[in-house]
């Protein structure tokens, strides 16, 4: 199964048609949100239009496919913020920044139990060596 038919869905959803659009409009949207910082809807739509012409990005699409940027199996990152622009802090103007996917945890060579403190210097060593 590809990535994009795990996150695109629903009743009106046909592969057939729509796999190849959606995925590559999302794969536009990603890559340059990834590197644009906080963009408008109307700022991410005039970039997208210019860099891509002729294609048409609506803003609803680009709403959808930030959405659609968090759910698995991407779950991309998608800080929002409310903007104070010209029309004042109430204008309900919205900033959006996309950032990559949190890394999966580390795991370490030694599991420490809770509240013991990592083993220092030689005798730690020999404790370690011994009893390892």
């Amino acid at each position: 199964m590809k990535t994009t038919e795990k996150i695109f869905a629903g009743a009106g959803y046909d592969p057939q048609f729509d796999r190849y659009r959606l995925g590559l409009q999302v794969e536009r949207i990603r890559r340059y949100m990834l590197r644009a910082g906080w963009k408008t809807l109307r700022e991410i739509k005039a970039d997208l239009e210019w860099t891509y012409a002729p294609a048409v990005f609506p803003e609803s699409s680009i709403s959808a496919q930030l959405r659609n940027l968090r759910k698995p199996p991407l779950s991309h990152r998608l800080d929002k913020r409310r903007r104070a622009g010209v029309h004042g802090p109430g204008a309900g103007i919205w900033e959006y920044r996309l950032l990559p996917p949190e890394p999966p945890p580390q795991l370490g060579l030694f599991v420490e139990k809770q509240g013991e403190q990592p083993p220092v210097g030689d005798r730690a060593l020999r404790k370690v060596c011994v009893s390892g």
